[in-house]
């Protein structure tokens, strides 16, 4: 997935690197979103209030997180960690959706890590309710290894 692409006839595009490919704007426009909009809930996330309307997020619960606090961080300590490590995530996946559309170089490293970062945050502040989280960070992170692995046969 080179760069950006020149304008072609109806059914094949030719980019800036010479390949014709067959347009596919749609879809990519449709990937690009669902990036987006995962790093949009990631953000949503940590303005969204306990449901048993306790201490801190949605996320972070006010820094009771068992495995954190049996490392001996104490409740702000989480609660600063789980908010960094999710502000970051939703940063990363914004850039990377933005990266994809715009098809800048190095938007599947970007998607990678970002997408490690989302998987490590959602176990480190596990909740049932963000089953799908960690199974789209996945499909995310499969996207951008098939991308790297097919430029990488091209070149």
């Amino acid at each position: 997935m080179g760069g950006r692409y020149l304008p072609g006839n109806d059914e094949m595009m030719q980019n800036i690197d010479g390949h014709k490919r067959r347009r596919t704007i749609g879809r990519e426009s449709v990937i690009g979103g669902l990036i987006a909009a995962h790093g949009v809930m990631h953000a949503v996330l940590l303005s969204t209030p306990r449901p048993d309307g306790g201490a801190g997020n949605f996320v972070t619960r006010g820094g009771e997180v068992p495995l954190l606090s049996s490392l001996g961080l104490g409740g702000a300590g989480v609660e600063a960690l789980g908010s960094a490590l999710m502000l970051i995530t939703a940063a990363g996946l914004l850039l990377s959706a933005f990266m994809y559309l715009r098809q800048v170089r190095g938007w599947e490293r970007c998607l990678m890590a970002s997408s490690t970062l989302s998987v490590v945050s959602l176990l480190l502040f596990w909740n049932s309710w963000m089953i799908m989280g960690p199974v789209i960070s996945v499909g995310l992170m499969a996207l951008a290894l098939r991308s790297t692995m097919t430029t990488e046969v091209r070149a």
